[in-house]
């Protein structure tokens, strides 16, 4: 067998050629793949930036969600922050009423700072001037909740009052506030959806914050139409990789005649055809491995966003296992074939 590997009437020029063929290939659907990620990768990151775009909420709960069930929903995986809206209710301090708010949806301020402990908060513009409020202020809040304002913010509409979370979330429960939406802040964009699996699998439904930027939006249809172009490009490649095997199988045809001649069964001789290319394949993927290897060596010297080297493993395995399948299909044709041809005649023609 090693003998006919090594075989003298083996066009070796062809064999080259194809070879480089098969690397090429493979490369398009590297390089197409590579480009996704990046654009992925940019998403994650242009997306990352904003809080908002990272959020996840649950809204219209037919049941009044308990404190506990709260607690446990932040445990939830890559859920980095959590908070609530209410509706319909709002604290007084004596004749003054305020609409409560997570300190969370605060746009800016103009005076003051923000809250540093639970025993502050921060009200808006139109609280600060209808009821002529001052910073320092201290507001008893429906006769029971002792705070002091620290900050105004820039919001105008209904006088607000914005709260620490945890503060929030223990008067709302104790004054029986309806709970309208959870706000679920997760670290990362890219686990969006894995997120909202895990919450599905503990009965709650979640959605993606509609308000993601622009450019988010238009990396996403690139993204989209990436996609088309790598479905293109992968069967196009491989019906060239399909073409390029079935070319150097025929190419074998005096090499197979000969060992017909000389006595070697058709499974044979098909088992070695199969053998011979698929080391032509082993061969194509060390030279990809090796060739990116060195690349990605250098892209990161000097910071170029690569894919990293388990992914690009992944995708020269998925294009290699596709190869075999291929020479699978062709060996099995290759077998019918030999028991059809005249060996002399090839021979011959050869």
């Amino acid at each position: 067998m090693i003998e006919y590997l090594k075989s003298r009437f083996r066009d070796h020029s062809k064999l080259s050629i194809s070879i480089a063929f098969l690397f090429t290939i493979s490369l398009f659907i590297i390089i197409a793949q590579f480009i996704l990620s990046y654009y992925q990768y940019t998403i994650n990151k242009t997306v990352d930036k904003k809080e908002a775009n990272r959020t996840l909420i649950i809204l219209g709960t037919s049941r009044q969600i308990k404190y506990d069930e709260l607690k446990e929903l932040e445990k939830t995986s890559h859920v980095v922050n959590i908070y609530e809206e209410y509706s319909n209710w709002n604290l007084k301090d004596g004749k003054n009423f305020f609409i409560p708010q997570n300190n969370y949806q605060i746009t800016s301020l103009h005076l003051g700072r923000n809250i540093e402990n639970k025993k502050e908060v921060l009200i808006n513009k139109t609280a600060e001037n209808d009821y002529k409020l001052s910073l320092g202020d201290t507001l008893y809040l429906n006769n029971k909740y002792k705070y002091q304002i620290v900050g105004f913010t820039n919001d105008d509409g209904a006088p607000t009052i914005y709260l620490e979370n945890q503060i929030l979330r223990e008067i709302a429960f104790k004054e029986n506030a309806h709970l309208s939406k959870i706000n679920l802040v997760v670290d990362e964009y890219q686990y969006l959806n894995s997120v909202i699996k895990e919450l599905h699998s503990k009965g709650y439904e979640a959605n993606i914050n509609e308000t993601l930027d622009q450019e988010v939006n238009s990396l996403e249809r690139i993204i989209d139409n990436l996609k088309y172009g790598i479905y293109a490009i992968s069967f196009l490649s491989i019906i060239i990789s399909l073409s390029i095997l079935n070319y150097l199988l025929k190419n074998e045809a005096k090499n197979n005649a000969l060992l017909k001649l000389i006595g070697y069964k058709n499974k044979k001789i098909v088992i070695m055809n199969f053998i011979y290319l698929l080391a032509v394949l082993i061969m194509t993927f060390f030279i990809e491995f090796v060739t990116y290897f060195f690349l990605k060596l250098i892209l990161d010297f000097i910071n170029i966003y690569t894919i990293s080297y388990i992914k690009y493993l992944n995708i020269i395995s998925i294009i290699f296992i596709i190869n075999i399948i291929i020479l699978i299909v062709l060996s099995i044709e290759n077998y019918f074939y030999l028991k059809k041809i005249d060996m002399l005649n090839i021979i011959e023609e050869s």
